[in-house]
């Protein structure tokens, strides 16, 4: 039947719509404002981590000129100019810095400007313009005709430059979430762009406008405070342009949509007049009334969901006029979760609160709620012949007097977003004029979801940059290597509400990774704390050096050891690779007790984070190595120091122990000493100080145990992983109580004095851990300082050893000259023994013509026991049989010697 408007149609409806485009545009300045100022955060955010980026590379250059600025070899080079001894000490740091991607431009001068070293070779035979510094610093300026980042070092005679491109900071900044650029100005002119379109003039003017305009694409400009205006950020304002098209988009949209609602209620109301004129007088108005109602019906409506981005609370407003309208007693309003195929409810009126928990979460298998999603159509069921219910929903429908449910899709963006129900006591039919209100309803709620989704995203868009910003800031706050990993996995579960969050790094070895750090799960001793690079989800990501999610990662088939995550209740995972420049840090992993998909933002914010955690870490593997380097020193120089202040074998030993573990920063060491009756070795002392203790063998037999190698070969010897190392042997009882200790790595060497083995060194750290050449070296010199400093504190106690008995031999003459009564001379012969001897009881006995013994005197514990026997029989016990014998009779167990009776030792 065709539908015309007519003149009293459109008159009613012009009220109308000058209202809804009045509230419209109203809403629409409120919510481009919030926009604005939502885009104008995530901005300052951008360029806060920019800043941050440009901050870390600045103390990188200069962290690098003064370390080597500092280096004894390069400073005593450059004094005298010596190009030899300097190319010999700058060579390391040229192959480290080029092949670590740390540096693009080393260059040394002497005091008179003259370049000593310069890498790569100017172009030109002068000398790059670089003014000396008071103290280390940093700076952009152009060397060459190139744009640099510069880390400046003066020396005594001369400085240190050590500098990266400036296009560089490209690959560095690419992590970010945004599009963004840096630009080096000097006036008017570009001298240096990480965006290969930037124009090369006509900067002044954009930087004092803030924005630029470059190939069509509108950008947000800033300087970097730290840099004395030279640096400018940009930010790509198209996303924020993108965002704003989009809102008035979906603005213009539900304005459409509620005016053609409007005017498809007028027309309706225009058909019902036409009819009224066969009609009696009372149906007429009644008919009028209705309209009436249903027209403000739909204006309170599109004003409820028009009038907050708040979804909950707009559904329910909305839910509450369509019940009033409707006449219907009870409506819900559930939101179709995709991911579990269920339904939940999000709002609901006139429902009792038992009916509320159990229709909370509802089956679409069994629900007429559910059959709406599958059908797309509205659906209207008579609950109490319904045969679909579940015996316990239908018991709660008899009960609570439920009888006619109508049930309405709601659309969002061409999908079923969810469903809208409502429920009446009585037996109920809606005619075509009411579905068609009621559906046009829905779909004003479903504009309101797709508005709500909007607005949250970018909230949240925008809470997570304001986040990450913040969270970069303080990864950079400390260079403390433990302190960064715990924040790294603290800070990602803050900026995804993520249950737990894991760090993983590169072993020194490259072919493992282990796990450093964890957040939101317990320590197990079945945890996996080290795998292979390729294996399992995390060696994949190190491997292929790209992001990895698994919405399952329980039947993921290229999970590993599940065992763990099943036990935690993890169910999807998301991981990003750390990478500095072309290098492969480790992997961040974060995972969820829910099945979740991730985005694409949601990985590439991650990787921003990883980003962040990779200068960090390495920043702080770097303090951490010059720290090192420092410690080495002082343990050498105290060594040495040692050397000369003490004699003492015991506390040496314990010194040497503890300092080894300062010098290598290894978690614990141990001393072992060659045994020349048994052919083991014996450990004598072992750290108290360092990581966690560790349970030394107390007895190595002849070539077993990484000492035991490396005192058999005389020389150093390293295993990453003792249990997988087959060069080193163990014995049954030892391996059994090593496989009981946490994997570990071992560092052996011998020491050695004059050319003669007596002892080696063992260290200890995590497995994993390859000591390179230069840490064996060190170790191995201070062994051979430790060994100089042991046999001199040997031969000490020694000779000391060797006077105390001359003077307790000379003592004991003269005391024994002193008497001539056998009683006396022989109670001080008994006491002499027990500090010649250092033992805690003596007795001396005299030989009678019998062959027997019998005590003259005691000394130390024996004076207080009585019941000792006075007599002894010849040959027995120790006493009987080196009398007996004429000869000297040791035993190291009396009571377990089957030469000794029991009791009758002495």
């Amino acid at each position: 039947m065709k539908v015309a408007l007519g003149r009293a149609s459109v008159r009613r409806a012009v009220p109308l719509l000058i209202g809804l485009v009045a509230l419209w545009l109203v809403a629409g300045v409120l919510l481009a404002r919030d926009l604005a100022a939502r885009q104008d955060t995530a901005a300052s955010a951008t360029f806060a981590s920019v800043g941050t980026i440009v901050a870390a590379a600045l103390d990188d250059v200069r962290f690098e000129a003064a370390l080597l600025a500092q280096d004894p070899v390069v400073v005593e080079g450059t004094m005298r100019s010596d190009w030899a001894a300097l190319g010999q000490g700058v060579w390391p740091w040229i192959v480290t810095l080029t092949q670590d991607r740390l540096a693009d431009l080393l260059l040394i001068v002497d005091g008179s400007g003259a370049p000593l070293v310069q890498v790569p070779p100017a172009q030109s035979a002068d000398v790059p313009a670089v003014a000396r510094p008071d103290a280390a610093v940093a700076r952009l300026d152009v060397v060459d005709e190139q744009p640099y980042v510069l880390g400046i070092a003066p020396m005594t005679a001369g400085m240190v430059v050590v500098g990266r491109r400036f296009e560089s900071l490209a690959g560095a900044i690419a992590s970010l979430p945004a599009r963004t650029a840096l630009v080096m100005i000097s006036g008017d002119r570009a001298v240096g762009s990480t965006l290969p379109d930037a124009p090369a003039l006509g900067w002044a003017g954009a930087m004092r406008a803030g924005r630029v305009m470059i190939r069509g694409e509108p950008w947000f400009a800033r300087p970097l405070g730290e840099t004395s205006d030279r640096l400018w950020a940009l930010v790509s304002a198209r996303e924020q342009r993108g965002e704003s098209r989009r809102l008035w988009f979906w603005w213009a949209v539900s304005l459409l949509a509620a005016g053609a609602a409007a005017v498809g209620v007028a027309s309706v109301r225009r058909r019902g007049a036409g009819g009224r004129k066969n009609r009696p007088g009372r149906e007429g108005d009644a008919r009028d009334s209705r309209r009436s109602r249903e027209l403000e019906a739909l204006h309170a409506v599109m004003v409820a969901t028009g009038r907050g981005d708040d979804l909950a609370l707009t559904v329910e407003r909305t839910l509450e006029v369509v019940c009033g309208v409707a006449n219907v007693p009870f409506g819900g309003v559930f939101r179709f979760d995709r991911a579990t195929q269920t339904l939940v409810l999000i709002a609901h009126r006139g429902l009792l609160p038992d009916d509320v928990e159990r229709l909370r979460v509802r089956s679409l298998d069994q629900s007429h709620v559910g059959e709406v999603i599958r059908a797309g159509r509205p659906v209207v069921t008579d609950l109490e012949a319904s045969r679909l219910l579940t015996p316990e929903v239908a018991a709660r429908v008899k009960a609570g007097g439920y009888r006619t449910q109508l049930a309405l899709p709601i659309p969002v963006n061409g999908e079923t977003w969810g469903v809208m129900a409502l429920i009446t006591r009585e037996t109920r039919t809606f005619d075509a004029d009411e579905l068609t209100l009621l559906q046009a309803v829905a779909h004003q709620v479903g504009q309101a979801v797709a508005r709500a989704a909007l607005l949250a995203e970018g909230r949240e868009k925008s809470r997570r940059l304001e986040t990450l910003a913040r969270l970069a800031q303080t990864l950079t706050a400390t260079l403390s290597l433990d302190d960064v990993f715990n924040r790294v996995v603290d800070a990602a579960i803050e900026l995804f509400g993520a249950s737990t969050a894991q760090l993983w790094l590169v072993d020194d070895d490259g072919h493992h990774v282990s796990r450093r750090a964890a957040a939101g799960s317990q320590p197990s001793s079945d945890d996996v704390e080290r795998v292979a690079v390729g294996e399992g989800l995390v060696g994949r990501v190190v491997a292929t050096r790209e992001p990895l999610t698994a919405v399952d990662a329980l039947r993921d088939p290229r999970a590993r050891n599940v065992e763990r995550v099943r036990a935690e209740g993890v169910v999807s995972v998301g991981m990003v690779p750390l990478l500095l420049g072309e290098r492969v840090l480790g992997a961040l992993t974060i995972g969820v007790r829910a099945r979740r998909e991730y985005t694409a933002d949601e990985l590439w914010l991650l990787g921003s984070l990883a980003s962040h955690a990779a200068n960090a870490i390495n920043n702080a593997q770097l303090y951490r190595e010059a720290t090192r380097q420092a410690q080495r020193m002082s343990a050498l120089a105290g060594l040495a120091r040692m050397v000369s202040e003490t004699l003492d074998f015991d506390p040496a030993a314990q010194r040497v122990a503890d300092s080894v573990c300062s010098l290598l920063g290894a978690r614990s060491s141990c001393l072992y000493r060659f045994d020349q009756g048994s052919g083991a070795l014996v450990a004598f002392a072992a750290s108290r100080e360092g990581g966690p203790r560790y349970q030394w063998e107390p007895v190595l037999p002849g070539g077993t145990g990484i000492a035991g190698l490396a005192f058999r070969e005389r020389r150093s010897v390293a295993s990453a992983d003792v249990l997988a190392d087959s060069r080193l042997t163990y014995t049954d009882a030892a391996r059994a109580r090593i496989e009981q200790e946490p994997p570990c790595a071992l560092l052996a060497v011998p020491l050695m004095v004059q050319g003669r083995v007596f002892g080696a060194l063992a260290v200890n750290d995590r497995v994993g851990r390859v000591f390179d050449e230069s840490e064996i070296r060190l170790a191995q010199t201070f062994a051979d300082q430790a060994a100089l400093a042991l046999e001199n504190a040997r031969l000490y106690t020694e000779a000391r050893r060797r006077r105390l008995e001359a003077e307790e031999l000379a003592r004991l003459a003269r005391t024994l000259t002193e008497s001539l009564d056998p009683q006396a001379v022989g109670e001080r012969i008994a006491e002499s023994v027990l500090a010649l001897f250092q033992v805690r009881s003596s007795v001396l006995r005299l030989l009678r013509s019998d062959g027997s013994l019998v005590s003259l005197a005691r000394g130390g514990r024996r004076r207080e026991i009585s019941g000792v026997e006075n007599d002894m029989p010849a040959g027995v016990g120790a006493s009987g049989r080196a009398a007996a014998e004429g000869r000297a009779v040791v035993s190291t167990d009396i009571f377990n010697d089957p030469s000794l009776m029991p009791m009758m030792f002495l």
